[in-house]
């Protein structure tokens, strides 16, 4: 759909998350001027999200289904966190590709400022929701299909994720303090570069070359005066015949150590 490939040449692996391997869900501690992250190919990921969120609105956004206590503090929390190549003023705020954001309290600001994929979660007694956020790069679902669901509920169709799991996550989302930032490393393989690649819940990938490694850096935080969760999602994708060795041993021993943890601890 994007046209031209956006490719990364190399993965931003932190070797803190090798630390994390011996236990589930394989998060690592995130420094606070670490959680967004602008990289190589920000002008293009940025151009691509533009046209998404233009045409594809009601596919990409999901707006809160009652008025939110979060929304206001995690833009907030957003507009902090940019880098200074940001240029910040009262009605506009301009990117460092140059591309002019209207300062709105939406989400679709969000959307066109960071790379970063945002969803939130609510606590809902024991549980946590999927209550809004947006997704222009989705990984193999669809966001209208998840919006309320559970993190259990979201997960049904991923075999690994086990209901031990889903307590272990929980127990993470509910007791995460207010000044943590916890991250994580997801990969996929997918025979095409494409971003956007929304899927319907059980349904399949074709089998194929897989010659594209797709990474989410994935973050967890809290947002101020709520018992909101924010899920930030950045995506990479290296085609993985020109992956430099030493990247292609990282990801290969990240992925299989998570494998073996995940398999002792079904045994």
């Amino acid at each position: 759909m994007s046209g031209d490939a956006i490719l990364h040449t190399r993965l931003p692996l932190d070797p803190a998350a090798l630390t994390s391997l011996h236990r589930l869900p394989g998060t690592f501690v995130c420094a606070q001027a670490d959680w967004l992250i602008r990289d190589e190919v920000f002008a293009q990921q940025m151009s691509y999200r533009e046209r998404l969120i233009t045409e594809h609105s009601d596919k990409v956004i999901a707006h809160p289904s009652t008025e939110s206590g979060w929304l206001s503090p995690l833009i907030d929390m957003i507009l902090s966190a940019l880098d200074p190549h940001y240029i910040i003023g009262r009605d506009i705020i301009t990117r460092p590709d140059g591309h002019q954001v209207a300062r709105t309290n939406d989400l679709k600001m969000i959307g066109q400022l960071v790379q970063e994929d945002i969803l939130i979660l609510e606590r809902d007694g024991s549980e946590h929701r999927l209550v809004g956020g947006i997704l222009c790069f989705p990984a193999s679902w669809t966001l209208s299909q998840k919006v309320g669901a559970s993190l259990n509920r979201i997960h049904a169709p991923v075999s690994a994720y086990s209901d031990s799991m889903n307590d272990r996550v929980e127990r993470m989302f509910h007791n995460l303090p207010m000044d943590r930032i916890l991250a994580r490393y997801n990969f996929l393989e997918y025979d095409s570069p494409e971003l956007f690649h929304p899927l319907g819940e059980y349904e399949t990938r074709p089998q194929g070359t897989r010659n594209y490694l797709r990474m989410e850096r994935q973050t967890i935080r809290c947002i101020p005066g709520s018992e909101a969760r924010v899920f930030a999602i950045h995506t990479y994708v290296v085609d993985k015949r020109k992956l430099p060795v030493d990247q292609v041993q990282l990801v290969n021993k990240i992925r299989a150590d998570r494998n073996h943890l995940r398999q002792s601890h079904a045994s």
